[in-house]
């Protein structure tokens, strides 16, 4: 039953501003660790937010009250006054976090998508409101097995107590309020927890408040409907696939960031492409370091998840094009963006090997061998041989291109920080991919 929207907003404004107050006194008196404080408030707000679907019958009056939400916690964040008398609970943590932004922002877009349907709501909803409190609670109070994070250092326990909550965050509203059988409901459950647990673990600067409840409905999206069979079968190579990584682990430059962002980015291609997308980024996930000559930077554990996403956003964007439109021949787009990935990589590690005149310094040398090592089970696997020989053929001067251009505009950015230099692999992996849509087309 909906309430009047413009009495449902006030009542939720004035829930949120009462809950400021009453946080700010309670850490003040109470001496409340500063996390503590903040999941209190997470909580509480999650706990309201459940309720909208209940009492809003449109999404205008959400889009109107996250908007306002917005504005008051960016008061706050900018107002010193505001900041003092309510601000305890929200900016109490030293790290720099924009995740009180984040919140409202998800609660809108993903009450919008599901048109305020309680169990494709609620879901998401609920796992950020109990699952990530519960683990930074946790992580806080009993974390002791630490692991790195672009976010800084959390907890073996924490995340084991998310997966735990989000498990039954998921698998009790979906086996009470959906026809799902019981078997397919815990299935999810898991398959939800684990997914989840991923992507926060990686998230940074509060974005896990947006990206769990829409990764969230996502995964429940796709996962109902669904039988036994099709979801063991993702669990199965769910599992697979971290196991993979995690054997993996020593031979590779990532550290446990970047390797759970792997694994992550292997389930997403699988998931959305299958087998065939898959071939490239395992290539070179598991090649990587083996092809060019080992140095201080191909041994050392210190690249994280934002360079894994640095590296696979130019094929994520051509798969996640592919599944919308169902283009499954694109897979040539995401081979290429992994053949300019690898080349990249080999150019700046030969040129840290070998001497100055050595030939294999040249962006031809990294180029050939990354086109190579990536196009040929492209070809081998390909229904259509002769027109994946010519595109395949097609990609070796792109790939030598871009690497030219890659060095190029590396010594213009060499005083730069890192991170300009993951942004530019990732620009030019997708300037590559575009720059082969003429040639494509016309052999497609």
């Amino acid at each position: 039953m909906s309430v009047h929207p413009v009495l449902a907003i006030s009542l939720v404004l004035v829930a949120l501003g009462t809950c400021l107050g009453v946080l700010q006194a309670c850490q003040r008196r109470l001496n409340l660790h500063p996390e503590v404080a903040r999941k209190l408030l997470h909580v509480a707000m999650g706990f309201a937010v459940l309720t909208f679907p209940f009492i809003f019958d449109r999404a205008w009056p959400v889009a109107v009250l996250a908007a306002l939400s917005i504005a008051l916690l960016l008061a706050i964040r900018r107002v010193r006054a505001l900041r003092g008398a309510l601000g305890g609970a929200v900016h109490g943590v030293s790290r720099e976090s924009w995740g009180e932004i984040c919140f409202p922002l998800a609660v809108c877009v993903l009450f919008f998508v599901t048109n305020g349907d309680p169990v494709r709501f609620g879901v998401p909803i609920l796992m950020l409101t109990l699952a990530d409190a519960t683990a930074a609670l946790i992580g806080v109070r009993y974390g002791s097995v630490r692991y790195a994070t672009p976010d800084g250092l959390k907890s073996i326990e924490g995340s084991a107590a998310f997966f735990a909550v989000a498990f039954l965050s998921t698998h009790v509203p979906v086996l009470l309020f959906t026809d799902t059988g019981r078997i397919e409901s815990l299935l999810i459950g898991v398959l939800m927890g684990i997914v989840i647990m991923l992507v926060e673990a990686i998230s940074w600067r509060g974005l896990d408040n947006l990206f769990i409840p829409l990764f969230g409905y996502l995964l429940l999206q796709r996962y109902l409907g669904q039988d036994a069979v099709e979801l063991a079968q993702r669990l199965a190579v769910l599992i697979a696939l971290s196991f993979a990584v995690l054997v993996w682990r020593k031979r590779t430059t990532l550290d446990e960031s970047g390797l759970i962002a792997a694994a992550l980015v292997g389930y997403a291609t699988w998931a959305l492409g299958g087998w065939h997308w898959l071939v490239a980024p395992l290539t070179g996930f598991f090649t990587y370091t083996l092809l060019w000559p080992r140095t201080d930077e191909n041994t050392a554990p210190f690249h994280n998840a934002h360079v894994v996403l640095a590296v696979t956003v130019p094929s994520l964007v051509w798969l996640a094009i592919s599944a919308r439109y169902g283009q499954t021949g694109w897979v040539y787009f995401s081979t290429l963006a992994y053949a300019v990935q690898l080349a990249l990589i080999g150019s700046i590690q030969t040129r840290y090997a070998f001497s100055r005149g050595s030939s294999r310094r040249h962006p031809v040398y990294s180029s050939a061998i990354a086109w190579a090592v990536m196009f040929t089970p492209f070809v081998l696997l390909s229904a259509q041989r002769d027109a994946a020989l010519v595109l395949a053929a097609a990609a070796l001067p792109l790939t030598a291109l871009a690497v030219s251009a890659f060095l190029l505009l590396k010594r213009r950015l060499a005083k730069s920080a890192g991170g300009h230099r993951w942004a530019l692999h990732a620009a030019i992996g997708g300037a590559a991919t575009v720059a082969a849509v003429p040639a494509w087309t016309a052999l497609v």
